[in-house]
């Protein structure tokens, strides 16, 4: 149970379910692309797919923030971890994909700090040190408002990729692409994939362990409303980014 409070928690996992289903279907459109050899759209796409991934997850762990009790440091955002600049394949998808990777790492990012601010303050609040407990839950509330800029630019960056960029999944292109990413052939893990894929994602920043994790992924042939969630991706980033914009913690919170 999260101490957000049911609201957040909602619009939460709302985000957190289209996240991940959104990096799922990109990644296996990725892996279509891989054997039809469109390299660089392949990794371009799995670049997005990764971030999306590290989104979907922050906004999972939302609901469910047990108390910390290293309340006594400060919470800071982790430094970025996408890294598009240093990206150099010309590609169709390479503009959106990028920015839609490097928004969603500065979400996760700023949404994880401000978790764990609030997972510290509950710490703190637990073992009656009530003068950390007001720095974290302060830090929690800056750290939410300024979550939301990031958020937004996700969803407007991730209209572009899904609806200009051509993979909108009601369109033929990326119905022909997802079937052959199901059916992807020799790929079997990552260390298939074309060299020139794995080299793109590593200097941009996506670690090996993530990328193992979308390429291994085998999910069945997806039914019509899992499209439509993947869809719904920017809508829900946009409602948690207008929460997280004004958020307040529950009465109960205030010390």
């Amino acid at each position: 149970m999260s101490a957000y409070g049911p609201e957040t928690r909602e619009i939460a996992e709302r985000a957190a379910k289209a996240s991940t289903w959104t990096s799922k279907i990109t990644g296996v459109v990725a892996l279509g692309l891989a054997t039809m050899g469109d390299a660089a759209s392949a990794a371009y796409l799995l670049f997005s797919a990764g971030f999306i991934q590290f989104l979907a997850d922050a906004a999972g762990e939302v609901a469910n923030d047990p108390p910390r009790y290293d309340f006594r440091q400060p919470v800071a955002v982790r430094p970025p971890r996408a890294h598009s600049e240093k990206l150099w394949e010309p590609d169709p998808f390479g503009g959106p994909a990028a920015r839609t990777a490097e928004a969603a790492d500065e979400a996760s990012r700023t949404l994880t700090a401000a978790r764990i601010a609030f997972e510290r303050y509950q710490g703190a609040l637990e073992r009656h040190r009530p003068e950390f407990a007001r720095q974290r839950l302060f830090e929690s509330i800056e750290l939410a408002h300024r979550a939301s800029e990031p958020l937004f630019a996700t969803a407007d960056a991730a209209d572009d990729l899904y609806r200009d960029a051509g993979l909108d999944p009601r369109r033929e292109q990326w119905a022909v692409a997802y079937s052959r990413g199901i059916d992807r052939g020799a790929i079997g893990n990552a260390r298939d994939l074309p060299v020139e894929v794995l080299a793109l994602l590593y200097v941009g920043g996506v670690p090996f362990g993530l990328l193992e994790r979308l390429v291994r992924q085998r999910p069945r042939r997806v039914p019509p409303f899992v499209r439509e969630d993947a869809l719904e991706f920017p809508r829900t980033l946009r409602q948690l980014a207008e929460h997280f914009g004004g958020w307040q913690p529950p009465v109960q919170a205030f010390v």
